[in-house]
This record gives structure tokens, C-alpha cells and sequence, in this order.
């Protein structure tokens, strides 16, 4: 194998996406057509990729789902699936980190916020506290069913 031959195998190529926020169907017909065509163009556009420019990682990071419900995730990982396989990779190769809509937002908007950035490291710091940690259930739910390592 040649030079070139060498680093194009060790090349990583990266896809990121961000605020997918399934769940989110908009306020209209137009919206909800417009949110279609946006989801399926960028499946349409991963099948046109030469192979060298397929992701090798995709980077997912926060608000996946909209309101943090179980629906949410559903309909992520149904999507999900068919990015992975257009991209030939599995849920190993997915790096997601949740956002704040990632929370179930009906219990979350119960809780007081921190006042500060102080009180937030120490609200926030490790352990984190059961009532936190239960508001990403249905995050973490769709983690484990997909084999996606645990917060």
C-alpha cells in the first residue's frame, strides 16, 4: 500500500449533527413538510457520498428529542438507523451527549435553578443527585435499547 493508500485508511471523517429535536413536528403543514425534506435530504444526500467520504463517526450532541419523551427517541432511532446504515456504521460509532431538551421538561420546569455558576458545580457535581438524573430517563432508555454507553 502506497503513502496516500496509508493515511486514507487512518482518516476519520466526522459527521456532526445537532438539535434534531424529534418530537418538534412544528406549528403547521408547512413546517412539518419542510422539517420531512430537511431529514430525508441530508439520507438522500449521505447516499450520493463516495465511499472515502462517508462518516466514520458521527457526533449527535444534544437535543435529540424535543420534550424528552419516550416518542421522542423513538422516532430519533428510527431515523438513526437509516443514517447508520446509508453510512455502513452502527451505534458504536454514534458519540451523543444530551441538551437540554433531552430532559422530561414537565418535571424538569418544577426544579429550582441554580443562581449561579458556583452553585451550579456544586448542585451538579458527581454524583448527581437522583431527581437530576431521573429527568433523562427516557434519554437514557433510548441509550441503553440502541447500545449507546450510559451518561
Amino acid at each position: 500500500m502506497n503513502q496516500i493508500g496509508k493515511e486514507s485508511s487512518s482518516m476519520q471523517t466526522i459527521l456532526h449533527l445537532t438539535d434534531i429535536h424529534f418530537g418538534w413536528e412544528g406549528d403547521s403543514l408547512q413546517d412539518r413538510a419542510t422539517r420531512k425534506v430537511c431529514l430525508n435530504g441530508l439520507l438522500d444526500e449521505l447516499r450520493k457520498l463516495d465511499p472515502p467520504w462517508k462518516p466514520t463517526v458521527i457526533c449527535l450532541t444534544g437535543d435529540i428529542g424535543w420534550r424528552g419523551a419516550e416518542e421522542d427517541y423513538t422516532a430519533a432511532k428510527e431515523w438513526l438507523d437509516q443514517v447508520l446504515d446509508i453510512c455502513s456504521l452502527d451505534y458504536a460509532s454514534l458519540i451523543v451527549c444530551a441538551g437540554n431538551h433531552d430532559v422530561v421538561r414537565s418535571i424538569a420546569k418544577k426544579l429550582p435553578r441554580p443562581q449561579s455558576a458556583a452553585e451550579a458545580d456544586e448542585v451538579l457535581s458527581a454524583p448527581v443527585a437522583a431527581h437530576f438524573e431521573c429527568l433523562f430517563e427516557p434519554f437514557i432508555s433510548f441509550c441503553q435499547a440502541a447500545g449507546i454507553p450510559a451518561l
